[in-house]
């Protein structure tokens, strides 16, 4: 197969799904308070928005998860919007979307389907680049219908958006790029969801401990430091604007006491023991135990700073959802794929 058709299959496969999922929306339990922030933003106080978002869920939306909206929107606590306001780059979206005629339904859900779309664009040309054709096509259709994938298309969430900044952050470093416009794509990923410091930070440290030194993506030590600055500035300023309580994160359950917290451990383990971590990290550990030489370094930096990602994570936010770990799945399991194909070729030279 040239590369030409695979490319030309994998858009048509990807515009297929991409709209075949348009149709099947999930309306997730956080899309009225995604809705009630865009008003809130538009200029109504928090109770104007929640009311305003209560009508319209009554009047545009008809199906089953209706009363469930409306019952989780009058027992919601008199902060809830706290919780999305930091998360204002998505909600910006979606004053755009509903500014050029789409419902606020629709417009909380249009920034996860053309996320999902580029997602799955950078899949393919990140697999294109290391396999041959009829294989990166096959590897990112399979990524792209796996459950993590479909979830982030059909949710009003900032969460496909989030998946999309930091694939292509870790695209960029794994394949050389400038430095400069990937920490630029790490700072914008703060405003769509403030957690991301975390891989921000991660994925900053990467940079600057590249082990390819004549690459681009190479940060010297003065614009990594600021970097660094620059992203506890912006958090701080999102936290600080945004929100009524800057200490509003004191509000999570499970830091209030070491029991909690360790309960809150063992669900999250109960969790990823199912969930495709799991399989991705024994993939990798049967990679490299059978690796006989050494592993290259660019593979091995960018699968470590991956796990470290969500180590950290884990110890931060024990609550584990898998819609969040996309961009991680991918960027940890392809390098893996690479190496276990590079080994294959290897013995077939030999032999």
């Amino acid at each position: 197969m040239s590369a030409n058709k695979a490319r030309i299959l994998f858009f048509s496969f990807l515009v297929l799904l991409t709209v075949f999922l348009a149709f099947i929306p999930g309306y997730n339990g956080d899309m009225p308070f995604y809705i009630s922030t865009a008003m809130n933003f538009e200029g109504k106080t928090d109770q104007q928005a929640i009311s305003s978002t209560r009508q319209l869920i009554q009047t545009e939306l008809k199906n089953e998860k209706t009363a469930l909206h409306l019952y989780n929107i009058d027992h919601s606590s008199p902060d809830i919007l706290n919780y999305y306001r930091i998360k204002p780059l998505y909600i910006v979206l979606i004053i755009l979307f509903h500014s050029l005629g789409f419902s606020y339904i629709a417009a909380s859900l249009i920034p996860s389907l053309i996320s999902f779309f580029l997602i799955g664009w950078t899949a393919f040309l990140w697999s294109s680049k290391k396999f041959r054709p009829a294989i990166a096509l096959l590897i990112s259709a399979i990524f792209m219908l796996t459950n993590p994938a479909l979830v982030l298309a059909r949710l009003s969430t900032p969460d496909a958006l989030s998946n999309l900044f930091i694939l292509v952050s870790m695209y960029r470093i794994y394949f050389g790029k400038k430095y400069f416009w990937t920490a630029l794509l790490l700072m914008i990923s703060l405003f769509i969801r403030l957690d991301n410091f975390i891989a921000a930070g991660i994925l900053l440290s990467l940079m600057h401990f590249w082990p390819a030194g004549k690459e681009k993506t190479k940060m010297p030590l003065l614009p990594y430091t600021l970097f660094l600055i620059f992203a506890c500035i912006f958090c701080a300023c999102v936290n600080l604007y945004f929100t009524r309580d800057f200490w509003w994160f004191k509000d999570f359950g499970y830091i209030h006491s070491f029991h909690t917290y360790f309960y809150q451990v063992l669900i999250y383990f109960s969790s990823f023991s199912s969930s495709m971590t799991a399989l991705i990290v024994l993939i990798t550990c049967f990679a490299f135990l059978n690796w006989q030489s050494e592993i290259p370094r660019k593979i091995l930096y960018l699968i470590t700073a991956v796990y470290c990602i969500i180590f950290v994570r884990f110890l931060f936010f024990p609550s584990w959802e898998e819609r969040f770990m996309f961009a991680f799945y991918f960027c940890g399991l392809l390098p893996v794929l690479e190496l276990l194909n590079s080994k294959n070729i290897l013995e077939t030279e030999l032999l």
